[in-house]
């Protein structure tokens, strides 16, 4: 599902990588001087532009997938021109609709970071998409995408066979701010054995399972979220369950 979205001018420098804050601009750019196109747009640069991109046109009452770049056809396992995004029938495909819908209405650019579960470690992928007006009325939206480049880096923290359970978690947030639940990521083969959980993570919650649902624990979680030390550490259920912040994500570790 969509974890978050920005739009418009609340888009931040720090929300994305180098090719989607180029692309952003370079697009900003040609619309200020009444000067975008597609193929402007996504020309050969430094940066995979077309390679990741999909283009989305709009109809009356949905989306229809243009094309696909070879990089997207690879990750998610077939060619999906001329696909209805409604014919898609899953929840990312429900929360990516209301996403277009609304850069179309408000003819803004979107970063949005969502999940799917094309494999066992739920990749989780960040996308820029760009209103662009081809002829007096058709819209198509570019969408550059890119698997979140932080999971490459917790790739080598997380070893498979590590005696002691471990997840990575996208976060979850209240409506004060404080974190009470996350998306898993991933999840070794101790923490499968421990949670008696062999299933595909798809959009698995912690509080799907048994040991993350209580708000105790989530009180505990944030009251040790303040501790100084980058490995931070609570007490839950006989347990103790160690967790590092990365920019996105967080490790949690059980002893």
């Amino acid at each position: 599902m969509a974890l978050e979205a920005y739009y418009g001018h609340s888009l931040q420098p720090d929300t994305s990588s180098p090719a989607i804050e180029f692309l952003l601009a370079k697009w900003r750019t040609l619309k200020d001087t009444n000067a975008i196109t597609i193929q402007r747009l996504t020309e050969e640069s430094s940066y995979p532009i077309r390679a990741n991109s999909l283009y989305m046109l709009k109809t009356e009452n949905d989306f229809v997938y243009m094309y696909q770049g070879e990089t997207i056809r690879k990750i998610f396992g077939r060619d999906l021109a001329g696909t209805l995004l409604s014919d898609i029938g899953d929840i990312v495909a429900v929360d990516l609709a209301s996403i277009y819908k609304r850069v179309v209405e408000d003819d803004v650019p979107c970063f949005v970071r969502f999940s799917s579960a094309v494999s066992q470690k739920n990749l989780i992928f960040q996308r820029l998409v760009l209103p662009v007006k081809v002829g007096n009325e058709a819209i198509v939206l570019v969408c550059y995408t890119e698997v979140m480049p932080n999971q490459y880096e917790v790739l080598e923290f997380l070893f498979q066979e590590a005696p002691k359970p471990q997840v990575i978690v996208f976060p979850a947030y209240d409506e004060v701010g404080r974190i009470n639940d996350g998306w898993i990521v991933m999840m070794n083969n101790a923490a499968r054995q421990f949670f008696d959980y062999q299933g595909p993570l798809g959009y698995l919650r912690l509080r799907e399972l048994a040991f993350f649902n209580s708000d105790v624990f989530w009180d505990r979680f944030n009251v040790a979220q303040r501790m100084p030390t980058l490995h931070k550490v609570l007490r839950h259920d006989a347990r103790a369950v160690e967790f590092v912040p990365y920019k996105h994500l967080i490790s949690l570790k059980i002893d």
